[in-house]
């Protein structure tokens, strides 16, 4: 039908699902843009992080996080590290926890470009 998945489409489509706790939706959009020329954002891969953590669900959310690079290889950027460390704040704090939220924490410090000293 000469649809295209542009950023805008699939991320309103996961911030629809996140809002109705279709996860396995989210999945399924994001399995099958490959085959339609389209590609996952860093935005609506933090949409979904987001409304995953509002539901409880820190292990999957974690999972995409870490998947972000390797599976939909899309960079984690600041929002999305903001809104994983979100996440893992309302966790029980743990020594392991912690780090992972230390590690998360330095990689948006990385992001940040820093002034040309003259």
């Amino acid at each position: 039908m000469g649809f295209r998945f542009d950023d805008s489409v699939v991320e309103y489509m996961a911030d629809f699902f996140g809002r109705r706790k279709l996860f396995d939706n989210i999945k399924c959009l994001f399995n099958t843009l490959p085959f339609h020329k389209g590609r996952v954002s860093s935005k609506a891969l933090s949409i979904c992080i987001r409304f995953l953590g509002r539901q409880g669900r820190i292990k999957e959310s974690l999972s995409l996080f870490e998947e972000m690079e390797t599976v939909f290889r899309c960079k984690p950027d600041n929002l999305v590290c903001s809104n994983m460390l979100n996440v893992l704040c309302k966790r029980e704090s743990s020594v392991e926890m912690i780090e992972l939220a230390l590690s998360i924490f330095h990689k948006i410090v990385l992001l940040i470009p820093f002034p040309e000293v003259t």
